[in-house]
């Protein structure tokens, strides 16, 4: 809702009766919408400073503090657009510290056989997210739209107080009791207590096996073990941001005005915020039966069709004599269903794959340096998008966009590895072409060894 919310809202702000009293430019806009991914970064290295000391669960009940006070901001002490875009930092602070810390978090408390499905519901609810700012947001006002907003963060803080930490965190800092409670938790409280106990076993070799190698930054170049995952899930964050999906959202409104489309700006509104919902139900399911690679390359090549096909008409509209009428209809019907396969593949797997390649010693500063990355090409790609458009034609970001999606299902189909139904330790083996493990994790038996490896 923090990054969709604009949407809507942009058309009120460039109103010469804008509801804060202050009309904003075309720049003051741009760097709106890009002064989120500033506050992303900072947010990034919050969690990769933190989440190692403190655990993943209060790290992300931080992230939804900043986020609640930026919307306090917005609806009462706006009085000039610094103010906007400052509140809009704040709140990336949030986003950043989700983004790092809540892959990690579902990854380490979900069996194998589920992960991806559970990792994808982070995005199910975002897009739901998208979906109540989509078709509520045209219909409210400005003031109305930030308290429905702000209700969630509210709600989140109080909720997710109760839920567990990860029995990963635990056996790392040696804590293998509480571990043992948390399993219980995760499961059934009268489950076997053998099946508990070979549950434990399994995340004690996992860690042992991950603790093996010093885990700093220069390690996650220099080291092969690391160098490998690290480029899969850059590339995945590159092919995400570079889709365009980011900034597209934000603009989504006044791309149709400006398209004069025969569907209006409103409607068109609520049709792209109720596609996105069964679009991620859909990868939700398929990811774990499918697999990722199939979902990445049917996404990637969609996304570049509808893409390629918004800009064309764009172009037409703009650099031609060509009669438009008859497909008015195209700007609308394309965005739909570019949002509908974006977020079937392209949006869906980084989180995943990012929770699963890494392990466990270099899991919160790789998460943490791939969306500093992240971030910093998002403020890029949001910053450059209305400058873009006005000096190249509407019709480049659009076709730049699909050139990216086009080559991401190369990078599906060459380069990203299938991790379907593979345990943390089996991915670790995959990746580095082990078939068993080593002696020193296969030795694993109790907790001074865990704390020795810590």
């Amino acid at each position: 809702m923090f990054t969709m919310w604009l949407s809507p809202i942009l058309p009120q702000l460039t109103d010469p009766d804008a509801p804060l009293g202050v009309t904003l430019t075309e720049d003051d806009i741009s760097w709106l919408v890009a002064s989120e991914k500033i506050g992303d970064i900072l947010g990034c290295l919050v969690a990769a400073y933190f989440t190692d000391y403190v655990g993943r669960k209060v790290v992300l009940l931080f992230a939804a503090v900043p986020i609640l006070v930026s919307w306090i901001i917005l609806a009462i002490f706006v009085v000039h657009p610094s103010v906007l875009i400052s509140a809009r930092v704040l709140g990336g602070i949030g986003s950043g510290c989700s983004f790092v810390v809540t892959p990690m978090y579902i990854g380490e408390v979900s069996e194998k056989d589920a992960r991806g499905r559970l990792v994808t519901l982070q995005s199910v609810l975002s897009v739901m997210g998208n979906a109540i700012v989509l078709i509520v947001g045209p219909f409210i006002n400005y003031y109305h739209l930030l308290l429905l907003c702000g209700i969630f963060p509210a709600i989140y803080l109080v909720l997710f107080f109760f839920m567990p930490e990860t029995p990963f965190f635990l056996v790392k800092i040696g804590n293998i009791d509480a571990a043992r409670q948390n399993v219980r938790k995760l499961w059934q409280r009268n489950a076997d207590p053998l099946m508990i106990e070979d549950k434990i076993d399994e995340i004690r070799a996992s860690v042992a096996h991950d603790m093996e190698n010093k885990a700093n930054l220069w390690e996650m170049f220099s080291n092969k073990v690391y160098r490998k995952p690290l480029l899969i899930t850059l590339g995945l964050r590159t092919v995400l941001v570079c889709s365009g999906i980011f900034v597209l959202v934000s603009y989504l409104q006044m791309i149709i005005g400006s398209s004069h489309s025969i569907i209006s700006p409103e409607v068109s509104s609520i049709i792209f915020g109720t596609i996105q919902v069964p679009s991620v139900i859909l990868a939700s399911v398929l990811v774990d039966n499918l697999g990722r690679r199939p979902l990445l390359i049917i996404s990637s090549i969609g996304s570049a069709l509808t893409l390629t096909a918004e800009g064309v008409y764009f172009y037409l509209q703009d650099h031609t004599e060509a009669d438009i009428n008859k497909i008015s209809w195209l700007p609308t019907t394309s965005m739909a269903l570019y949002l509908f396969l974006v977020y079937f593949g392209i949006y869906v797997l980084p989180g995943v794959v990012m929770s699963e390649l890494f392990a466990i010693n270099m899991k919160t500063s790789s998460c943490a340096f791939i969306c500093i990355y992240g971030s910093l090409l998002g403020f890029i790609v949001s910053k450059s998008f209305q400058p873009m458009s006005t000096n190249l034609g509407k019709h480049a970001p659009f076709w730049i966009f699909a050139s990216v999606c086009f080559l991401g299902s190369l990078f599906g189909f060459f380069i990203l590895p299938e991790t379907k139904g593979k345990s943390f330790l089996e991915i670790q083996q995959m990746l580095n072409k082990n078939k068993n493990l080593s002696p020193r994790t296969q030795g694993v038996e109790n907790n001074s060894t865990i704390n020795n490896y810590h």
